[in-house]
């Protein structure tokens, strides 16, 4: 069940990032072995290219200036509104596990400019294990307890102010719900054995999640103290 959920967790992620603009990377297919030597078969999000290389290793690079954080920030990454944008979208799908490796640079001009792209989204809407997959349906309305500090740190670095936020905001709120439900069926269609009701309660957690997504947002600013 852990693999299908993965896969159901990584295709809606990657169906919505992209109908929202977002710099999703490709999926990618993967076969694994369980711990009962069961062959586990599914999707995950991942890049292959010479000049990709993680968050944490670009604030390293010679051209990172680590004492002017947030104007390093700037200067070099071409797309860095996608960062922000990113925030929001995790608030709305759960996403517990945004941190440093999960965010990747693509080198556009060597050494000079780059290009974030958004890799690894098992972690969202649904438990792995399948133990608890309804939790993402009953999250209290603005319930921040599961976003990564180090996801929250970049958020105090990089946004100076809550209007940033606004137009990712805009975006998802005019997401049609028939849309909504036509990508969570996509997404959920290859699962084998689905609970009952699963692509429905899915679709209406994420209708229903998407009514709070702005007061979630207005409490991390207020957790940060962003104005």
């Amino acid at each position: 069940m852990g693999g299908e959920v993965v896969s159901v967790n990584e295709r809606l992620a990657f169906l919505l990032g992209r109908a929202l603009g977002l710099p999703v990377a490709d999926l990618q297919s993967y076969a694994v072995n369980d711990a009962v030597s069961t062959v586990k078969i599914g999707v995950i999000s991942i890049e292959h290219a010479q000049h990709w290389g993680p968050w944490h290793q670009f604030e390293h690079t010679p051209m990172f200036d680590r004492a002017d954080y947030a104007g390093s920030c700037r200067r070099l990454i071409c797309n860095l509104q996608a960062f922000r944008e990113t925030v929001v979208f995790d608030i709305w799908i759960r996403n517990s596990d945004r941190h440093r490796n999960n965010i990747l640079l693509d080198e556009q001009e060597p050494s000079r400019r780059y290009e974030i792209v958004l890799i690894d989204h098992s972690h969202t809407f649904m438990h792995t294990d399948g133990s608890r997959s309804g939790e993402f349906m009953d999250l209290g309305s603005n319930d921040l307890g599961f976003l990564r500090p180090e996801e929250k740190q970049l958020v105090q670095l990089l946004v100076s102010h809550r209007c940033q936020f606004e137009d990712v905001l805009c975006r998802i709120e005019g997401l049609p719900e028939a849309e909504i439900q036509g990508l969570t069926q996509i997404a959920t269609m290859k699962y084998e054995d689905p609970p009952g009701d699963f692509t429905r309660k899915l679709s209406e957690g994420l209708l229903e999640r998407r009514k709070h997504l702005r007061g979630a947002i207005s409490d991390l600013c207020n957790s940060l103290g962003i104005a």
